[in-house]
């Protein structure tokens, strides 16, 4: 591995502690997942490269302390593997037909693969996922493997029958589209949900075999916070459920526990809301960020629409007070990729209070501050906030900051795109060397 992969550039550098961390615990896992344990051959490539970011993402969670490594996974899988996979390279985990070996170093076997574990650790339970794990690494130690093999070890382990699992997830290609619709009877205090299901490749008919969390939210009395499981196996599904009163928000598929692109367009604002300031899975909150912004986010939106009133709000109270300094950088890093060049500057000066200073962060997360500021000031660049320009620009010139802010800096100063921010480059570069 590269240097700067596995040695910090700077002592005070915080961003990059993640990276290492990542690159250290994905290559470590090799150890077990593709040396003890090979792949009997190239179509199988998933069970090193799958199982190693699966573990890395493991590993550092613990590692850590926090969710930033399950948010990036998650996030990692609706940016990069959704557009790969709904494009000419879309192909199965499991795959014969690739021109060569090389071509299965991709989103497939990495990310996508690295889900699907995460879907049978919850398909069959923690306890089963590891009997099997272990099973898998015992029978085969010091020689080589299938996904057959594999999979065999899970079924023995659980005494599941995952042959639709197989089929839909490492023989088939592509990820559900998954529509879902709540309805609430007053009189029978009875919850009906509605899920559809639909290949994102229109030609397939492939029917994915997966399940999903559900859980019903009230803060008012009766309060309750209630856990379903859907387990889907048909193209449409439909279940009732008993609850004492109605739920003031649902969240469906918290910590994107399923492989699935959702699509909720009935819900309400305000539950929006609800979901994005008090759901206490951050995935789930992020969800709801990014559905209260949805043309300031949307790839595929032709203009870009002012923030509703109660919108506006809630993302600015959530940059500003939400417990994960991760969901934060989240809806700043999707705020900051998205194709629009310049915002109105309705979250501006929230932006700037976080590039100098994040609020109600643990000051032990030093990590989360760091990404937190680092993100605002990139972001900054895409406002025409003058007082965020200036304060870029003192942080810019600034020898003494460290190079997480200093890259900030300078990809803020660079959303500018004038002339006075392409003299302020020039100048950091000759001051930094």
């Amino acid at each position: 591995m590269r240097e700067s992969a596995q040695t910090l550039d700077d002592a005070s550098a915080e961003i990059q502690k993640f990276r290492i961390a990542s690159v250290v615990a994905h290559e470590l896992a090799h150890q077990w997942f593709g040396n003890y344990v090979t792949m009997k051959w190239w179509d199988d490539i998933w069970l090193n490269e799958a199982f190693a970011s699966y573990m890395e993402t493991v590993a550092t969670e613990d590692f850590f302390g926090n969710e930033f490594a399950v948010i990036d996974t998650a996030l990692n899988a609706w940016e990069e593997y959704f557009r790969q996979e709904d494009g000419p390279r879309s192909h199965p985990i499991v795959s014969k037909e690739l021109p060569t070996p090389d071509d299965a170093f991709d989103s497939t076997n990495y990310t996508k693969g690295e889900q699907v574990l995460r879907m049978l650790d919850f398909y069959i339970g923690r306890e089963a996922f590891r009997k099997g794990l272990n099973g898998y690494l015992t029978q085969f130690a010091l020689g080589n493997a299938t996904y057959q093999d594999f999979m065999a070890s899970m079924e023995k382990a659980s005494g599941a029958n995952l042959q639709g699992f197989v089929q839909s997830w490492l023989l088939a290609r592509g990820y559900p589209i998954v529509t879902v619709q709540e309805s609430w009877d007053e009189s029978k205090k009875k919850m009906t949900l509605e899920l559809t299901q639909r290949p994102n490749h229109q030609e397939d008919l492939t029917l994915f075999d997966f399940k999903i969390p559900v859980v019903f939210h009230r803060l008012s009395a009766p309060a309750f916070h209630q856990e379903k499981v859907l387990t889907v196996r048909e193209r449409q599904l439909k279940a009732d459920f008993d609850l004492p009163a109605k739920p003031e928000w649902v969240s469906w598929n918290p910590g994107s526990v399923a492989l699935i692109k959702l699509s909720r367009e009935s819900v309400a604002e305000k539950e929006w809301s609800l979901q994005a300031i008090e759901d206490p899975d951050p995935i789930a909150r992020i969800q709801a960020l990014f559905a209260l912004s949805k043309s300031w986010v949307d790839r595929e939106a032709n203009t870009l629409e002012p923030l509703a009133r109660l919108a506006k709000k809630t993302i600015n109270e959530s940059l500003l007070h939400d417990p994960s300094p991760y969901v934060r950088h989240a809806l700043m890093n999707k705020f900051l990729i998205s194709k629009w060049t310049r915002y109105p500057d309705d979250l501006a000066e929230t932006l700037l209070i976080l590039a100098k200073n994040p609020e109600n962060l643990p000051s032990k997360d030093v990590g989360g501050q760091v990404l937190v500021r680092s993100k605002a000031l990139a972001l900054l660049g895409k406002t025409s906030f003058s007082p965020g320009r200036k304060y870029i620009t003192e942080i810019l010139s600034d020898t003494k900051a460290s190079l997480d802010l200093i890259s900030a800096a300078a990809s803020g100063i660079a959303g500018f795109s004038d002339k006075e921010a392409l003299l302020s480059l020039k100048t950091a570069l000759a001051e930094h060397s």
